[in-house]
């Protein structure tokens, strides 16, 4: 049997190990121990987010 394709949101969901507010402003925990604001990300969008949590 095929195993189904991997898709964005398994790899996002490898990488973001938490979601968590602080003082109002929310954030992405990455597995690699990063944190970034869920703003900056959305500005970043994907590549460079993906680089930042892979780094």
């Amino acid at each position: 049997m095929a195993q189904p394709q991997s898709d964005g949101y398994d790899l996002r969901n490898r990488l973001v190990a938490d979601v968590f507010y602080d003082n109002g402003t929310e954030f992405f925990k990455f597995t690699n121990g990063k944190e970034m604001t869920v703003e900056t990300a959305w500005r970043w969008e994907w590549e460079p987010v993906l680089q930042y949590a892979n780094s």
